[in-house]
């Protein structure tokens, strides 16, 4: 009785120490048409819904703090610092980002692949966001996140 007793705590505690798996979310550019940029994203969440969203969060925010690789916008927008810039400017990207504003600027957000569901919580979807980059850079500019003409 001690020994299976022993053999279930075992068990128990080698599967709670289990390898976390934690997604990454891709970010490529698609194309650039003027001041709008579709980016191709990919998101998670517990529903389609929830992991759209998060496809298109993460898409401004590599255009806002990362920037994007073979287009004209290979700097971010805002910054090199994402901290720093998030902290000194902390209720306007809790407005953006919470409040929903960042969707004002997204003129379109098609999924290319399908909801997935994979593991008992999280899924992952694919999607081409379409966003107007003029009128963000806009938006950063009357808000003094970023100044005109430049960073």
């Amino acid at each position: 009785m001690l020994r299976l007793l022993f053999i279930c705590t075992v068990i128990w505690i080698c599967s709670a120490c289990s390898k976390q798996i934690y997604p990454v979310q891709s970010v490529k550019a698609i194309a650039e048409e003027g001041k709008t940029l579709t980016i191709r994203s990919t998101g998670y969440g517990k529903t389609s819904d929830e992991a759209l969203d998060a496809a298109e969060r993460n898409a401004i925010e590599v255009l806002l703090f990362r920037g994007l690789p073979e287009t004209q916008y290979t700097l971010p927008l805002t910054g090199t610092d994402e901290v720093a810039i998030k902290t000194k400017f902390k209720q306007y990207f809790e407005d953006f980002f919470s409040g929903g504003r960042h969707k004002s600027f997204i003129l379109a957000s098609v999924p290319v692949v399908d909801f997935d569901k994979h593991g008992r919580s999280e899924g992952k979807i694919t999607a081409d966001i379409r966003i107007n980059v003029y009128a963000l850079q806009s938006d950063l500019e009357t808000h003094g996140i970023i100044r005109k003409f430049g960073y």
